[in-house]
């Protein structure tokens, strides 16, 4: 387990919580679905986010698009990347 240095302070506000549209997702092989995250607070410094998936022979994800490429399950994972730790998923 690593340490981070959360950088708020006046001029530099972190985010709080991202959440994504959606908690659950079914999809069968070739389909795709488009994934957005909300940060918030609203006037967060840095609201840059980076997409992951936990099987990329299942599924694959990028700028929140997933895309099903195979048959399983995979956990897809939006980050926000001020530093904060703050993330949601989507099964």
């Amino acid at each position: 387990m690593g340490l981070y240095y959360r950088k708020c302070n006046k001029r530099n506000i972190c985010v709080d919580s991202v959440c994504l549209n959606y908690s659950y997702l079914s999809l069968e092989k070739g389909d795709r679905r488009d994934l957005s995250a909300t940060v918030c607070p609203a006037n967060a410094t840095n609201k840059s986010i980076s997409w992951s998936s936990s099987n990329l022979a299942v599924a694959t994800v990028s700028g929140g698009t997933v895309r099903a490429v195979g048959i399983g399950s995979a956990t897809i994972t939006a980050r926000a990347q001020d530093g904060s730790g703050e993330y949601d998923t989507c099964y």
